[in-house]
């Protein structure tokens, strides 16, 4: 017995050093760095604390069941569609579109079946920095400037979004103009390939 396990020792022993050499023969250049990729670039720069998004508190529309407002990114002033939505059974539906988009989004509707039922709100409290709306027993703090929101059910904080000043909303834009080209160059770059 002792035996046959030390051969199957062997045996997987040799096999990795038989395949070590595959393991290391990853060609990285069919991998992007960080530094390839805008999409990389323009989130890994963000800092903690520094949240450049804020809610335009004296523009909210006020419904029985959803509240609407504006959220703007100070550093570039896209403007985005903050909607909250109180829904039956406790639940708390945030979107955030943009404003005046490019093109539409996909939004996939076919994953739920008919629309949730929407639930009543009451505003508590509002002033230049900070909004405050209760439903049930749950709360909901929306702070302005830097754009926070609290949610506590039965006085207890439960989820924060935006806490750390880390939201970063990909906004569509316009591809960058590729460099005209000549007609004689397109000629040249057509007969190279063949």
């Amino acid at each position: 017995m002792a035996t046959y396990k030390r051969l199957c020792w062997i045996f997987l022993l040799s096999i990795l050093c038989a395949i070590q050499p595959f393991i290391k023969c990853v060609d990285k250049g069919n991998f992007k760095t960080c530094d390839q990729s805008g999409f990389c670039k323009r989130h890994r720069s963000i800092q903690p604390g520094r949240s450049p998004y804020y809610l335009e508190m004296s523009n909210f529309k006020i419904y029985p069941t959803r509240l609407e407002g504006v959220l703007i990114n100070s550093q570039n002033g896209i403007m985005l569609k903050f909607d909250l939505i109180t829904l039956k059974h406790n639940i708390i539906r945030m979107k955030i579109t943009e404003l005046n988009p490019i093109r539409p989004r996909f939004e996939a509707r076919e994953a739920l079946v008919g629309e949730p039922e929407e639930s009543n709100l009451q505003v508590v409290s509002q002033d230049s920095e900070k909004l405050v709306v209760q439903f049930g027993t749950n709360k909901i703090i929306l702070n302005g400037s830097p754009f926070r929101m609290d949610i506590f059910s039965n006085d207890q904080l439960v989820i924060s979004a935006n806490a750390r000043g880390l939201m970063k909303f990909e906004h569509y834009r316009p591809k960058p103009n590729q460099k005209p080209t000549e007609e004689g160059e397109e000629q040249n770059e057509i007969q190279q390939q063949q």
